[in-house]
């Protein structure tokens, strides 16, 4: 093994598959995260209401997300997610509507029998859907169509058409509005995504909570290999230290040949010292400090219900033309356990029932929606489930939790992609990591594994070396 030493800072995704990467090249890795636990954003929390671990949020990846799958094999976590080939669109009516590949066409025909059957829309919209998906993979666009929003408009977009099957779609991907996200970007999403490969629109969705998988499962693989994890390390600040990099901890000071910067924008900000800010991240400091609004990050909400009995049966379903967007139903959180302590909290009544039954709603982009109370996304959540699911007509709310991530990711719109950085800086020995920086992808777990393998060959060819 290299004898040079390797400092992470950060176990979320991009900090791990840095970690990962570095260890593979040779080098010794020391990996810092401030939380107790690996996994970022990717993370659970245990109910203490209920005494049940869900999911902060719900994170599923496609089959397009390549280099996370392979992450997830290579670090025999690959197991613990399972696939599923049909996506359900329930209209406003309750009406089922599957969206599945066929197994026998070639990308891109292999979506037309799924297209075919979204009976939801006209047989009018459906063939303007087939047109604008062939113009988006081959490229066509016009003057002035800098947004998707514009860009569909152009093409002969209904608003029907845009509202039941462009919209869900997108904004799930990206967590910002049609009418916000570059053409490009949405480009990348669909025709990669959904059309480029039969498997691409393939959804994996985690058997175990996630911090099962990205802290207990991860910690594990990453000690096998000899990476060292300090969790609850919290670093103040980096600094140059002759020919190495100063790690300033809460307690004490390490030095390092190299140091992958592995947090959200904002941290790094804090962490890099005021001379590297402009250098690395210029013009960040203001932007972010400087406007007031907050719109360089999109919040993503998610509303857990527990119920008295069942409320559907489908594993996961998009709802049509309603404020909740997504509903999953996780077998793993149908179980009693321990945890918990994000978000706000309304219960009805207060102590549920061994036999609760439990589903999520997932409101992406939710920093663009009127501000609610905890009660009132609950609400909204109850009503949606309950005005497309005859079963959940007959059930009674046990409990609810509301828990939003206000910056889940970087706001896709073309003023933000354009200024993300590449992982390699201009400080010898200091790369970025994180799914915020240049990768080629929206802000998604595949783009966080990208990045810190992208940041991992930096290090790497900083000391002459292939990751």
């Amino acid at each position: 093994m290299d004898t040079r030493h390797v400092a992470i800072i950060g176990g979320g995704l991009a900090g791990i598959s840095a970690a990962w990467h570095l260890n593979k090249a040779g080098f010794r890795v020391t990996l810092f995260e401030a939380r107790s636990r690996l996994g970022g954003r990717a993370r659970s929390f245990r109910e203490p209401h209920i005494g049940t671990e869900v999911d902060l949020c719900q994170h599923i990846a496609l089959g397009c997300c390549t280099e996370f799958l392979r992450f997830c094999r290579e670090l025999q976590l690959l197991s613990l997610f399972e696939p599923s080939r049909t996506l359900h669109f329930i209209d406003q009516v309750g009406r089922v509507h599957r969206f599945c590949a066929s197994r026998w066409l070639p990308p891109p025909l292999h979506l037309l029998p799924a297209v075919t059957g979204l009976r939801f829309l006209s047989v009018k919209d459906r063939w303007k859907l087939l047109q604008g998906m062939h113009h988006l993979a081959r490229g066509h666009s016009s003057a002035g169509q800098s947004t998707m929003g514009e860009w569909l408009r152009t093409n002969g977009q209904t608003t029907k058409l845009v509202e039941d099957f462009w919209t869900p779609v997108l904004i799930s991907a990206l967590s910002e509005n049609v009418e916000d996200v570059p053409v490009a970007v949405a480009r990348k999403v669909l025709v990669e995504g959904l059309m480029a490969t039969r498997d691409g629109h393939q959804l994996w969705i985690p058997t175990l909570p996630l911090s099962s998988i990205f802290d207990d499962a991860v910690s594990r693989r990453l000690a096998e290999v000899g990476v060292i994890v300090a969790k609850g390390a919290v670093v103040r600040a980096i600094s140059q230290n002759g020919a190495q990099l100063a790690v300033h901890l809460a307690r004490g000071t390490r030095t390092f040949d190299g140091i992958v910067l592995a947090v959200p924008w904002r941290v790094a900000l804090k962490i890099l010292p005021a001379g590297w800010r402009e250098s690395i991240l210029p013009g960040w400091f203001e932007r972010v400090h400087g406007s007031g609004q907050g719109m360089d990050a999109c919040a993503i909400t998610g509303i857990h219900l527990w119920f008295d009995r069942p409320c559907f049966s489908l594993p996961h379903a998009v709802l049509l033309g309603r404020r909740s967007q997504w509903v999953f139903r996780p077998g793993f959180s149908q179980k009693r356990e321990n945890h918990g302590e994000l978000g706000e909290v309304r219960t009805v009544p207060p102590n549920a029932s061994e036999e609760s039954w439990y589903c999520e709603i997932v409101v992406s982009a939710s920093h663009r929606m009127p501000r609610m109370t905890p009660d009132e996304w609950v609400a909204m959540a109850v009503d949606d489930l309950k005005a497309v699911f005859p079963a959940a007509r007959e059930a009674r709310l046990l409990y609810g939790r509301v828990a939003t991530e206000p910056a889940a990711v970087l706001s896709p719109r073309e003023e933000w992609d354009r200024i993300r950085p590449p992982q390699m800086t201009a400080v010898p020995g200091l790369a970025l990591a994180g799914d915020w920086t240049a990768t080629g992808w929206p802000g998604t777990m595949e783009s966080a594994v990208r990045s810190g393998i992208a940041a991992a060959c930096a290090i790497a060819s900083h000391f002459g070396r292939h990751s």
